[in-house]
């Protein structure tokens, strides 16, 4: 499985290239796996499907996120 990473110092200028960024601050996100409301400070993962999607920094739901990548690529 190929995994990207975007340093912490990078990461607001790639969420404003998706598009996504004022939604990230304004609380619009949430978490994939559990529902949490994403924030700059807790996001975990970026997922790009059809559509930009998230994942917050709980090593449960990153695990449970990494699992269904990898189903995804087979």
């Amino acid at each position: 499985m190929r995994i990207k990473a975007i340093h912490d110092v990078d990461l607001v200028e790639a969420l404003k290239r998706l598009g996504v960024y004022e939604g990230v601050r304004g609380g619009a996100y949430a978490c994939i796996i559990c529902g949490r409301k994403i924030t700059l400070d807790n996001l975990g993962a970026i997922i790009k499907l059809d559509e930009v999607k998230f994942v917050c920094d709980n090593p449960a739901c990153l695990y449970k996120a990494a699992k269904i990548a990898r189903a995804l690529q087979h």
